[in-house]
């Protein structure tokens, strides 16, 4: 778990791992400066952190690596386009950075991969549909994303990086930003956030399967909340 803000911060360097087998908590080594709505994806082991907002610029760069066998941090190769409330999914080892705000735009369809092999990004076909703070999920190579603030927050759609192409998908039932997506078994749940159209925190969550292309309402998540994680 890391960044974020905090009681001490709003800008949190904070990094600490959860071991379920122990149910217990340890202090890792903190982030090299202070990071929120930065984007995240792990790749053999290594933790790849990208953007955010810092002290110093609200659309940060940055690309930190952090090791997770010898707890030590490691500035990469910086994301070409600076931008917070993006998200970040690695598929065949190549992580992709998608959507989220630049300095010049309040919402961004930006899609650029970083190859940590290479320590090199390149820039990638834009998602069709411009947003900041939706989910992202891979299943079988393919990534989905899914709602977020922007001008349509039903939107879904599915990008292949072997074609490096989009396509539109059913649109999620419930349109919203904020929320997180998680992948069971190759089945993506949309869960919680924030639906601007009525200014409400979402209990929602609604099931997609990719072979279909069909989506489903589960039952609801007891506590209402936006801006939430899972795994």
């Amino acid at each position: 778990v890391i960044g974020g803000a905090s009681p001490a911060s709003i800008y949190e360097s904070a990094n600490e791992a959860y071991d379920p087998v122990t149910d217990t908590w340890s202090i890792k080594a903190s982030m090299p400066q202070g990071i929120r709505q930065m984007a995240a994806a792990a790749v053999d082991g290594v933790i790849y952190c990208f953007g955010g907002r810092s002290i110093s610029t609200d659309y940060e760069t940055v690309n930190y690596a952090y090791d997770t066998v010898t707890d030590s941090w490691s500035t990469m190769a910086p994301m070409p386009t600076g931008r917070n409330g993006l998200e970040a999914e690695a598929v065949g080892g190549v992580i992709y950075a998608v959507g989220g705000r630049t300095a010049s735009a309040p919402v961004t369809s930006t899609n650029e991969a970083y190859d940590p092999g290479t320590n090199s990004w390149s820039s990638r076909a834009d998602m069709p549909t411009q947003r900041r703070f939706l989910g992202l999920s891979a299943v079988n190579g393919i990534l989905y994303a899914t709602g977020g603030s922007g001008f349509d927050e039903s939107a879904h759609e599915a990008y292949d990086p072997a074609t490096d192409t989009w396509t539109s998908k059913a649109p999620m039932p419930t349109g919203r930003n904020s929320l997180e997506t998680v992948v069971v078994e190759g089945i993506i749940y949309a869960i919680g956030g924030w639906d601007p159209s009525n200014e409400q925190v979402l209990q929602v969550v609604e099931e997609y399967n990719p072979s279909n292309d069909n989506w489903a309402t589960k039952s609801s998540m007891p506590t209402a909340r936006t801006g939430l994680v899972a795994a």
